[in-house]
C-alpha cells in the first residue's frame, strides 16, 4: 500500500505530477491523515512555486487557497511550510506590481498569514512587509495589513539605507514603512491610531535625525489631531530643508487655515518654488479663496484665472465652480493682473518668519548701509553682528532703524559668522552695547568743527548751521577711535527733537 512516504519520494524524484496524483487518491480515501496532508502541502508548495513569476493570478491564487486549506487545522505545526509559502507570495507580489491583478492575491495572502505562526523579525517577515507596500499602493487593505505586521518588527539593518543597482543611494525599508502607514492612517484617521503612530514617529526622527519626511508625516498627523502648535514644532526643521518645494508652503498654508494673512505668505511663497504649472492648480485656488477673504480681488481673480488656464492647458476638467468664481470676482470690479509677482515679494518676509518661528529673535540695530549691494549691516551685541539683503526684506531702511533678527550660528575658516533667517523692523530697543541715546548741549571743540555731548562724538556733518549752546537730541552707534586705540560712541542723528528716532 502506498504512503506519504511515496507522495514524497515522487515530489523529490522531480514527477511533481505523479506525486499529486497519487497525494490526490489518498486524501481521498483517508482525507484526515495528517501525513498524507502534509505530504500534499508541499507538492502544492512545488506547484506554487511554479507559478509565483507567472504573473498568472489565477493560477497562483488555486494552489495558495489548497495550500492554506491543507495547514488550516493545525498552522502551527506547519511553520516550515506555511514560511517557505510566504516567500513565494512575496515573489508573486513583487512580479504582478501594483496592478489590478495584484488586489486578489493581496487579500488571500493577507487573510492566510493572520493564522499562520511566522517567523518575525526575519529576512522573509520584511520582505513581505516590503512587497504589500509595492503591490498594495492602491489596495484597500494595505492600512490593515500594515497595523497587523507592527513596525516594531523591523530589523535593525531594515533602518539602514539601501543602493540601486546604479550605485544611488535608496530609502531606507524603516522610513518607507513609516511614510506608507502614515499615509494610511490618514486615510482612515483613528484617533488612537494617530496619537501612536504621532509618539513613535517622535522615536523615529531621535533615533534617525538623517530620515527627511517621517517629520513631514508626523506634522500632517498633527494637524490632523487639530494640534497646531505641536504641527508646527514638529514641521519647521523639515520644512527649512525642503523650502523650495510648493506642497510643504500649502501644507504650512493648511496649518493657517484660521490665520488669512499668514495662510496668504505661505501660499505666495509657494508660487516662487521651481515647478511645473500645473502643480500649482490647487494651491493657486487656495490662494484666490484666502485673497478674496481680506479683500484683494484683483490679485484673487488673476491667480484663479492662472489655475483656470493651467487647467485647461492640461485637457483637465473645468468645474462649473470655478466660472462661477470669477463671474463673482469680476462682478465685485475684480481685473486680471498681468501677474501677482509684486504680491508675492511683499509677502516674503512673512513666510520667511514663518518659516523660523522656533528660531529665537535678535533684536539688532542698522549700523550702515551699502546703498549699492542694497545690504544693511546689523549690530545684534558687541560681538554679534551681520547683515542683510534689505531690498528683499524691507524697503526705506536707515541707520538707527531697529531690525529683529533670526540668527544661525556657523563656523567657518575665520571662526563663528551668524548668518541671518529673517528680518523685520521692531520698535523693541537692542542691547545698550549697540545703541545708546543722547540728549545735551552741543558746543564744538575750539578750532574744530565737531563736538562732544556726554562721551558722544558729533561729527561735522551732523551740526552743520547748529550754533553751540543748542539743546540735541539722538543717538549714537559704537566706534573705535583707530588713533587712539579706544571705544567710544558716534552719533548717527542729532537734532532738536525732545526724543531719541526710534524710541
Amino acid at each position: 500500500m502506498q504512503t506519504a512516504k511515496d507522495i514524497t519520494a515522487l515530489r523529490k524524484n522531480g514527477q511533481l505530477a505523479d506525486a499529486f496524483a497519487l497525494a490526490t487518491d489518498l486524501l481521498t480515501t483517508e482525507p484526515d491523515n495528517i501525513w498524507t496532508k502534509r505530504a500534499m502541502g508541499w507538492v502544492r508548495f512545488e506547484r506554487l512555486r511554479a507559478v509565483a513569476k507567472s504573473k498568472t493570478p489565477d493560477a497562483f491564487l488555486t494552489e495558495w487557497e489548497a495550500l492554506a486549506l491543507l495547514v488550516a487545522d493545525n498552522p502551527a505545526d506547519e511553520t516550515m511550510l506555511t514560511n517557505q509559502a510566504v516567500w513565494q507570495a512575496v515573489v508573486a507580489l513583487f512580479s504582478l506590481g501594483d496592478t489590478d491583478k495584484a488586489v486578489l492575491v493581496l487579500a488571500a495572502v493577507f487573510a492566510s498569514v493572520q493564522t499562520w505562526t511566522i517567523e518575525k523579525p526575519s529576512d522573509m517577515y520584511s520582505a513581505l512587509l516590503r512587497s504589500f507596500m509595492k503591490a498594495g499602493k492602491t489596495w484597500g487593505g494595505l492600512g490593515d495589513f500594515m497595523a497587523w505586521w507592527q513596525l516594531s518588527n523591523l530589523r535593525p539593518e531594515d533602518y539602514l539605507p539601501g543602493m540601486t543597482n546604479d550605485a544611488r543611494k535608496m530609502m531606507s525599508l524603516a522610513e518607507q514603512a513609516y511614510i506608507t502607514y502614515a499615509k494610511q492612517v490618514l486615510q482612515r484617521p483613528d484617533p488612537a491610531t494617530i496619537q501612536t503612530l504621532i509618539a513613535d514617529l517622535e522615536t523615529l526622527h531621535q533615533q534617525h535625525p538623517e530620515y527627511q519626511y517621517p517629520p513631514y508625516y508626523q506634522a500632517k498627523l498633527l494637524v490632523a489631531t487639530g494640534s497646531k502648535d505641536e504641527a508646527m514644532t514638529a514641521l519647521l526643521p523639515f520644512a527649512r530643508r525642503k523650502q523650495n518645494e510648493f506642497w510643504l508652503w500649502s501644507l504650512l498654508a493648511d496649518l493657517y487655515h484660521d490665520e488669512p494673512e499668514k495662510a496668504i505668505a505661505c501660499l505666495c511663497r509657494a508660487m516662487t518654488c521651481p515647478t511645473e504649472e500645473k502643480f500649482l492648480v490647487n494651491a493657486r485656488l487656495d490662494l484666490a479663496v484666502k485673497l478674496n477673504q481680506v479683500g484683494k480681488v484683483n490679485e484673487a481673480l488673476t491667480e484663479l484665472t492662472k489655475s483656470t488656464t493651467a487647467r485647461q492647458n492640461e485637457g483637465w476638467h473645468v468645474m462649473p465652480g470655478y466660472t462661477d468664481a470669477v463671474d463673482r470676482l469680476a462682478a465685485k470690479g475684480g481685473v486680471v493682473l498681468t501677474d501677482n509677482k509684486p504680491l508675492y515679494r511683499q509677502y516674503r518676509a512673512m513666510a520667511d518668519e514663518l518659516l523660523y518661528a522656533d528660531v529665537p529673535e535678535h533684536v539688532g540695530v542698522v549700523t550702515s548701509l551699502n546703498t549699492d549691494k542694497k545690504i544693511a549691516h546689523i549690530a545684534i551685541n558687541p560681538t554679534i553682528s551681520t547683515h542683510i539683503k534689505y531690498e528683499k526684506s524691507m524697503a526705506r531702511i536707515q541707520p538707527g532703524d531697529f531690525v529683529a533678527v533670526r540668527l544661525d550660528e556657523r563656523t567657518g575658516k575665520e571662526g563663528t559668522f551668524w548668518v541671518p533667517l529673517s528680518a523685520k523692523r521692531t520698535d523693541e530697543k537692542p542691547s545698550e552695547g549697540v545703541y545708546k541715546p543722547f540728549s545735551g548741549v552741543f558746543s564744538r571743540i575750539v578750532g574744530k568743527e565737531f563736538g562732544f555731548i556726554d562721551g558722544v562724538f558729533i561729527s561735522p556733518n551732523l551740526v552743520v548751521g547748529v550754533e553751540d549752546g543748542s539743546m540735541l537730541t539722538g543717538f549714537a552707534l559704537p566706534s573705535f577711535d583707530k588713533i587712539r586705540q579706544k571705544h567710544g560712541w558716534r552719533a548717527i542723528s542729532a537734532n532738536n527733537s525732545q526724543s531719541a528716532p526710534g524710541e
